[in-house]
């Protein structure tokens, strides 16, 4: 978001909530250091040379092996994320866009008010801590308690306070 708002007199502010914003360091620390991601890398090449690509579920029990997140939980439960229309599908061709993509080092481009909410629980906080520390401009930031990354979806406390946090930024942004 913060990339495809940025230089867009039509967006007057920006609201994050939870955001994955990775830069080298997080996508190593994240995916098996420099050896995992050209690991990665590798299998996004393998997945280009095969016609459709290479297809996996995105999601599966703990421990699952040919799973790109073998976790359970929220993209796995039917009553949360497993719903229906998501198909749990991931395509290994997409790791070569996603690890070279670093929006945490894109801070200095962006030119928005922003608010984001976030917590040392969720995915990636070093991620937010990173693009601030490029940013030079305003930020409102509501870190929440023990929120981790799925209750930010659809845990009514965290969802009421991202919400309420993110509209009244934009309540105050908006002329």
């Amino acid at each position: 978001m913060v990339d495809a708002t940025a230089g867009n007199p039509l967006v007057k502010s920006v609201g994050l909530v939870a955001p994955w914003l990775q830069n080298q360091a997080i996508v190593e620390a994240v995916y098996g250091g420099a050896e995992g991601v050209a690991g990665l890398r590798q299998l996004a090449a393998d997945a280009a040379a095969t016609p459709g690509g290479m297809i996996i579920p995105a999601a599966g029990d703990v421990g699952a092996e040919g799973v790109l997140m073998p976790i359970g939980g929220y993209y796995f439960e039917p009553a949360r994320g497993a719903i229906p229309q998501y198909d749990n599908q991931w395509n290994n061709l997409g790791w070569e866009t996603w690890l070279t993509y670093l929006p945490a080092d894109h801070a200095p481009s962006f030119d928005k008010p922003l608010a984001i909410v976030h917590s040392e629980a969720a995915a990636i906080p070093d991620g937010v801590r990173a693009f601030l520390a490029g940013y030079a401009g305003e930020a409102v930031v509501n870190w929440l308690d023990n929120v981790d990354q799925f209750s930010f979806y659809d845990r009514e406390d965290a969802v009421d306070a991202a919400s309420d946090t993110v509209a009244a930024h934009f309540a105050g942004t908006a002329s």
